[in-house]
């Protein structure tokens, strides 16, 4: 008998059966015989209906020591008994034996399949129940894993914020002697940005959990405070690319702490601030109407789909496509859990590239002079997060530096690495990966190109695909720089053809040696190929083999009209493959060393090149 069998063999719901539909059928004794644990060929009583009804528990134990065995042949009924084989998926079980003989063979089929039905309604039931028990385990065991990481980051965020609180107001003293300090002014600023992270986790898991973050008990002016709030963006932001428009109605009152009202704000003028389009106007209106208090935020920035609309305030969710994503996704839920606790409620009207307007509705309450309350306003993330401007063309660096092209969304860490690597070498910077290919198209290729994966709109993998989709740029070397750091992400990445994959974060000492170390590398390799493509251009040009001349002589000078190269260019070039400097070019063509280099110039601008080994590398692939 299988495992399977055994499973739905529930010998007290067959009882019942046999009870019911037996006495039905006018069968007076029936008994079930299953196959034995010893032997495929004998029997033992598992259930049976006689003159006394079902037998019980203790008549089965008291015969399951006994065997029986029967030869009478299988769908076959003798004299006063009948023996009724059992089947189950195709699998001789056991006998059904009645001592009262069939009145007919349709009657014996019917009864064979009645019991056939009910065992198999017994087994579906019986997988159906276990599958059911392993699903409900399944669950618990993830739940209490989850809720194991929970715990884990909430006491790893607990852990944390206490050295980062010491390290901040150490900081914040330390940095009163030297207040135009731009590295402490970074430093401080992305030290907020970690605490702020670490307070928006926790206080979602206490609203996830049922409990009350502030106490609104209290009646507060919302006109002063975002009066106060403005004038801190003046001390914070004077001359800034983001202005913001303010219109704010006095005497606003409502019922709430501050401290939420104040971190309402603060969300969305970081929002605001970090998705607008730059020089573009922010506006902040503060308006009474019918008992109501209504404050709006309004950005011009890259605005967001209806979709995404419909899931801005679910925890944990970032807008992907927005121009900016850092962050962990949890301030406008939070804001939204404080909001329903007010009473107040939220609307957001977004189109893509146009922009973003929220606007909060509070009930306006009576002014209540001994209820009210003074309060000094935060200054916003974005308010001490200074934005650097960039400078998207090359840092000089040192005479003849290789050039590296850098692309992230994150501007400060833009402005950090070209301050750190233009003295060694030529840095070019861009915070939009969309205009990566167009920085390319427009000629001067990199040696280097060193990317963040996680961007907005076109990530670190699309773009290394769009870059080695064009022939004339496979050779760049790639590295990433990333905040990810799963085996899997860097065994796609190295399948893609990033040559390094670095993770943040990261020491500058380090990222510097290892470009250097790539580009001696990669200089290497170009000279090794450089030699070779001498090789087979002086051997054309000197006619030395007579049997690849012709083909080689004319890819070459098909190669040099491809390019709209003119003749004294074609002479110069000449002069390059053979190993001529450029003063040997000038004495040996009679050129002035200015006309040289103009002419080298242009040979780099025609073959979207910027040195000789790349130069002689495109000549070198035309050739072999």
């Amino acid at each position: 008998m299988s495992d399977a069998l055994k499973k739905v063999l529930n010998i007290t719901e067959l009882s019942q059966w046999m009870n019911k539909g037996f006495s039905s059928l006018g069968i007076s004794d029936c008994y079930m015989f299953l196959s034995s644990e010893k032997t495929q060929q004998t029997y033992q009583l598992a259930a049976g209906y006689g003159p006394r009804g079902i037998l019980s528990d203790q008549e089965i134990a008291d015969s399951i020591n006994s065997d029986f065995t029967f030869i009478a042949a299988a769908n076959k009924s003798e004299g006063h008994f009948c023996l009724l084989p059992l089947l189950f998926d195709e699998e001789q079980y056991g006998f059904l034996f009645m001592t009262m003989k069939m009145s007919s063979w349709l009657a014996y089929e019917t009864l064979r399949a009645q019991v056939s039905s009910s065992l198999k309604n017994i087994y579906l039931l019986d997988q159906v129940n276990h599958m059911n028990a392993e699903l409900i385990g399944m669950n618990q065991k993830l739940k209490n894993t989850e809720e194991q990481k929970t715990r884990f980051f909430i006491n790893m965020a607990h852990e944390t914020r206490t050295p980062l609180t010491l390290i901040k107001n150490h900081l914040d003293n330390y940095s009163q002697n030297k207040p135009d300090d731009q590295d402490l002014t970074i430093i401080k600023a992305n030290i907020n940005h970690l605490l702020q992270n670490m307070i928006n986790f926790l206080d979602a898991e206490k609203i996830q959990k049922g409990k009350i973050l502030y106490n609104h008990n209290q009646i507060i002016d919302l006109s002063e405070l975002v009066f106060a709030k403005k004038k801190l963006y003046g001390q914070a932001q004077a001359g800034s690319f983001q202005p913001i428009e303010w219109r704010v109605d006095a005497g606003c009152f409502i019922q709430a702490d501050p401290w939420a009202v104040d971190r309402i704000l603060n969300n969305l003028l970081d929002n605001a601030i970090k998705y607008n389009q730059d020089y573009q106007i922010i506006k902040v209106k503060l308006k009474k109407n019918n008992g109501k208090i209504h404050l709006c935020v309004e950005d011009k920035g890259v605005g967001m789909a209806p979709d995404v609309v419909e899931h801005i305030f679910s925890p944990y969710y970032q807008i992907s496509t927005s121009k900016y994503s850092q962050g962990i996704g949890m301030g406008l839920y939070i804001v939204k859990n404080i909001i329903q606790e007010i009473g107040a409620r939220i609307e957001v009207k977004s189109e893509i590239d146009k922009g973003s307007l929220f606007r909060v509705e509070f009930p306006q309450s009576d002014i209540c002079s001994d209820q009210s309350c003074e309060f000094v306003v935060s200054l916003p993330q974005s308010f001490e997060m200074e934005t650097p401007e960039l400078n998207s063309t090359a840092e000089p660096g040192a005479a003849e530096a290789p050039k590296i092209l850098i692309v992230d969304d994150n501007r400060q860490l833009l402005s950090f690495l070209q301050n750190s690597l233009s003295q060694d070498f030529s840095v070019i910077v861009e915070d939009d990966s969309r205009r990566v290919m167009a920085l390319l198209h427009s000629g001067g290729l990199p040696d280097l190109i060193i990317s963040d994966v996680m961007m907005p709109f076109i990530d670190g993998h699309e773009l290394v695909n769009q870059i080695y989709s064009i022939a004339e740029y496979t050779s760049i070397p790639v590295i990433f720089l990333t905040a990810r750091g799963s085996e899997t992400e860097r065994i796609a990445s190295y399948s893609q053809g990033v040559i390094d994959y670095i993770q943040k974060p990261f020491s500058i000492v380090s990222l510097r040696s290892k470009i250097k170390a790539l580009l001696r590398l990669e200089k290497t390799r170009e000279k090794n190929k450089a030699r070779e493509v001498k090789r087979r251009i002086l051997s054309v040009l000197n006619e030395s083999d007579v049997d690849e001349y012709d083909q080689v002589k004319q890819n070459f000078d098909s190669l040099c009209l491809s390019y709209k190269i003119s003749q004294r260019e074609k002479e110069v070039l000449v002069k390059i493959v053979k190993g001529a400097n450029n003063k040997q070019i000038a004495s040996s063509l009679n050129l002035s060393l200015r006309t040289v280099e103009f002419h080298i110039s242009n040979l780099f601008k025609k073959c979207h090149c910027s040195d000789r080994f790349q130069l002689l590398k495109i000549f070198h692939e035309s050739l072999t």
